[in-house]
Order: C-alpha cells, then sequence, then structure tokens
C-alpha cells in the first residue's frame, strides 16, 4: 500500500505550476443523466476536462449522417431505431456499459457505477418523464473533490503563502533583536511592563465603564416606567375630567365647547356647575333674625342690629 509523507517540505513551486498548467476553472459536472457525464471547465463553451469515449458504439452515422445500427447493437440501441420500444427523437439508454458514453465511479459498496447515478438535475423531476434532464453537479465525493480542486488548491496556496510571509516576518524580528545590547533590551522589558499595566488600567476602565452604563440603563428603565405610569394616570384623569364635564353639560344645558387653544371644556364646565348652585334667600327684616346667631345669619342686619359682645378680661394682655 502507498503512503504519503505528510513530514516532508511542500514543494509548493512544483505545485504552483501544475495549477497554472490546467485549465482555468471552476470546473463542473456536467451532461445529461440519460447519456453522457463530463467534466467541463464552467467558461468557454464547457471545454471538457475529463471525459470519454465509446470504443464499440451500438449506434453509427453513414455519409449523408444517417443513423445506422453496427454489429453488436444492444436492444436498446435497436429498439430506439426499429421503433420496437422506444419512439424515435427519445435517447436510449445504452445496455452495454462499455457503449455508455460517461465517467465510471466506485461504488462505496465496491463496485463500479456510472456517476450519472450520483448526478444532480438542474431541473427536479415532477413526473415519469423529465422534460429535461441537464447535468448541474454530482454528489459522489470523489467526483466533488475532483471539480472543487480546481479552487480549492490556488485558495490554499495564497493561504501558505500568507502564512510563510509571516513567519519570514517573525524571523527578520527575531534576528534584529539578537544584536540588542542589555541596556536596550532592559529598556525594552520596561516598556512592554508599563505598556501591559496601561493595559491592564484601560481594561480596569472599561469594566468600570460597563457597569456604569448598566446602572443607567437600569435607572432609565425605571424612570422609563415611571414615566409610563404618569403619562397612564394623566390619561385616565383626563378621561375623567372629560366625563364630569360632559355630565355637568347635560345637566346645565351649558355649551362646553371642545378642548383647543382658546376654549377649556373643563373651566366651562366648572363655571356652569358653579352659576347652578342654589344660593340661600335673604331675610327682609332684622327683626326676623332676632333669635338667630348673628354669625351664622346671612339676612341683612346693620351694625347696629348686631349685638355687641364684651371683650375677655385679658384681651388687653393678649394683643399687647
Amino acid at each position: 500500500m502507498t503512503t504519503t509523507d505528510t513530514t516532508a517540505a511542500l514543494d509548493l513551486d512544483a505545485i504552483r505550476a501544475r495549477e497554472q498548467a490546467a485549465t482555468p476553472g471552476p470546473w463542473g459536472w456536467r451532461g445529461h443523466i440519460s447519456q453522457s457525464v463530463e467534466l467541463r471547465a464552467l467558461h468557454s463553451g464547457g471545454m471538457r476536462i475529463i471525459s470519454t469515449t465509446r470504443p464499440e458504439p451500438c449506434i453509427g452515422y453513414t455519409a449523408d449522417e444517417e443513423l445506422v445500427l453496427l454489429d453488436n447493437a444492444c436492444k436498446a440501441c435497436t429498439a430506439y431505431l426499429t421503433g420496437g420500444g422506444l419512439g424515435r427523437g427519445e435517447d436510449p439508454k445504452c445496455e452495454k456499459p462499455e457503449n455508455l458514453d460517461t465517467v465510471w465511479t466506485w461504488h462505496p459498496g465496491g463496485f463500479i457505477r456510472p456517476i450519472n447515478d450520483w448526478a444532480k438535475a438542474e431541473v427536479l423531476q415532477w413526473s415519469e418523464h423529465m422534460y429535461r434532464d441537464d447535468v448541474k453537479d454530482t454528489t459522489h465525493p470523489d467526483a466533488e473533490f475532483i471539480a472543487a480542486a480546481r479552487q480549492d488548491i490556488p485558495a490554499l496556496l495564497a493561504e501558505v503563502d500568507r502564512h510563510r510571509a509571516r513567519i519570514d516576518a517573525t524571523h527578520d524580528a527575531l534576528s534584529r533583536l539578537d544584536g540588542v545590547d542589555e541596556d536596550s533590551t532592559a529598556t525594552l522589558e520596561s516598556t512592554v511592563e508599563y505598556l501591559a499595566s496601561r493595559w491592564q488600567a484601560m481594561c480596569d476602565a472599561e469594566a468600570e465603564a460597563a457597569a456604569e452604563v448598566d446602572r443607567l440603563r437600569a435607572q432609565l428603565d425605571a424612570e422609563t416606567r415611571a414615566h409610563g405610569q404618569t403619562v397612564d394616570d394623566r390619561d385616565r384623569f383626563e378621561a375623567m375630567a372629560d366625563r364630569l364635564a360632559e355630565a355637568i353639560s347635560l345637566l346645565t344645558g351649558a355649551d362646553i365647547g371642545e378642548h383647543s387653544s382658546g376654549n377649556d371644556p373643563w373651566m366651562r364646565a366648572l363655571d356652569a356647575a358653579e352659576g347652578a348652585m342654589p344660593r340661600p334667600q335673604l331675610t327682609t327684616s332684622a327683626a326676623d333674625c332676632a333669635d338667630h346667631d348673628p354669625i351664622e345669619c346671612a339676612c341683612e342686619l346693620t351694625d347696629a342690629d348686631r349685638p355687641t359682645q364684651a371683650a375677655p378680661a385679658d384681651a388687653e394682655e393678649i394683643f399687647q
């Protein structure tokens, strides 16, 4: 069994030369499920990369481009030309594996099958007879690997080049450090320590700032909820004031109008309610109120009619 030495250095120049000499990509598997499937370039008219030939075909062409059966033709191809099972114009599926012009691949079970068995159709089959059986890809792992290699290998080469360039730059930096004296090394170490401490300080400041942001966000959320409650209470009280003003308007018959810059229905309703309140009736004679408390009585008493009250003995002491 042949093994590959993975520890050997890659000859990138040889790999790159083979890659550049190959047909430009991308590549893909194309053809027809019922006929041949080939590896083709997906540009320049579908140039063939991997194809096959029919060493012993069943059907040939005359000089006048007429189809004719050749020796040892299979039943499917014979039926195709003679009309004994297939209609003219339909592509036969040759019964001879050696006559099928397609790529053959190994099945995981250990036997060979045409790559057509792994082909992906461009159009999904919607009935017994597929009206188009163009191939857009294949699911066979080896075939997928071959087609993708045309793009994978250039990408891998570019990645290797990028890493090698970084390694070379690191080696150059290390070689320059080899010639640095002890004083320069000490200075460099102190600079590294200073930068590390500054970095730690920046990280601590960032953590404190993040904590402060979290606190402010929590405070903002609380204030937002409180503001929302205030708005809800305002709307509820405004709705109650509107209902109360409307009720006063209905009871008094007053026109309170609508809310506007020049009209306040609530104040007009309040004015209407105060105007509709009953007032106490005044008596016509002070004599009718002789027994009334002059403080509580609402009659028209003069100063002469009102009884005088003696000041307490200590009034002067109170107001002194």
